[in-house]
């Protein structure tokens, strides 16, 4: 029952796709969550729930480029495909694949961001540098005497 209403959301026309990074990242949640509610397994929908509150921070990341929105688009829309074809296997496979490709783009996000924070701090460093929470990031210097640069 679960899967005509999810393809109404995720199996559309580009023109009618959510473009919103937030509202896609809400509309994800809820996907992952109605296929995991599906199976009926309350301690998988448990442990579920504790996962993503654990990671909700870090995947927001992915629903910040259109790229990633569309391949979302895409891969939410092989899934049901392959669910509603009663192709379990295949449905693993890209759901798998799917959260590895989020995975990764999530890690390049994260460190592309860090690196222009730190680029922004080495530029001018009297500024505050929201990377830190807005403290000055001061270098670390490695002496003989002070090998760890405290």
């Amino acid at each position: 029952a679960v899967l005509p209403a999810l393809s109404a959301i995720w199996q559309v026309a580009e023109s009618e796709r959510e473009a919103e990074g937030a509202t896609v990242f809400a509309l994800d949640e809820a996907f992952h969550s109605a296929l995991v509610a599906a199976t009926g397994n309350g301690e998988l929908a448990d442990a579920h729930t504790r996962v993503i509150e654990r990671i909700r921070i870090v995947r927001q990341l992915d629903f910040t480029e259109s790229a990633r929105i569309d391949a979302t688009y895409r891969e939410h829309g092989a899934i049901l495909t392959a669910l509603t074809r009663h192709r379990s296997d295949e449905a693993s496979r890209l759901m798998r694949a799917h959260i590895e490709s989020s995975r990764l783009a999530v890690q390049k996000i994260s460190l592309h961001r860090l690196y222009e924070a730190r680029e922004r701090a080495r530029l001018n460093p009297s500024s505050p540098n929201p990377a830190t929470g807005g403290f000055p990031v001061t270098p670390l210097v490695h002496t003989p005497a002070n090998p760890l640069g405290a």
